[in-house]
């Protein structure tokens, strides 16, 4: 039960924190304890295609992925992320190609939810 539980907390937070660059499925988690070290491995992620967008780059990500990821937990304060073989297939974005409806609508719900971080941000801090 307990076992079951700290991964869920590892996945979320994975998601939370590293969600906006990959994609985090619970099928891929592979986690055990020793204590109070946690170790979770997580194999064969996808990278987001919009995971570049948000830099504004003249490129974009046309597909990728992360071969495997170890997160070791040792204490609340001390978290360890290990990323190995990372590949990335990238597209030039065209200056002058006029974005589709769908495009053009995933860009606004893009700077809405940036905006909405930004707000919660300075909330926070």
């Amino acid at each position: 039960m307990l076992e079951w539980l700290k991964q869920r907390v590892i996945s979320w937070l994975l998601s939370r924190y590293v969600g906006r660059w990959i994609h985090v499925e619970q099928k891929n988690l592979h986690g055990q304890t020793q204590g109070n070290v946690w170790t979770l491995e997580v194999d064969d992620l996808l990278l987001r295609k919009d995971c570049l967008d948000r830099f504004e780059l003249p490129f974009t990500v046309r597909s990728g992925t992360v071969k495997k990821m170890t997160v070791v937990w040792k204490d609340k304060h001390t978290l360890h992320i290990a990323v190995e073989t990372v590949f990335v297939v990238l597209e030039s974005r065209s200056a002058d190609r006029t974005p589709s409806p769908a495009e053009l609508k995933d860009m606004e719900a893009k700077t809405k939810r940036a905006l909405l971080e930004h707000w919660e941000a300075q909330l926070d801090g």
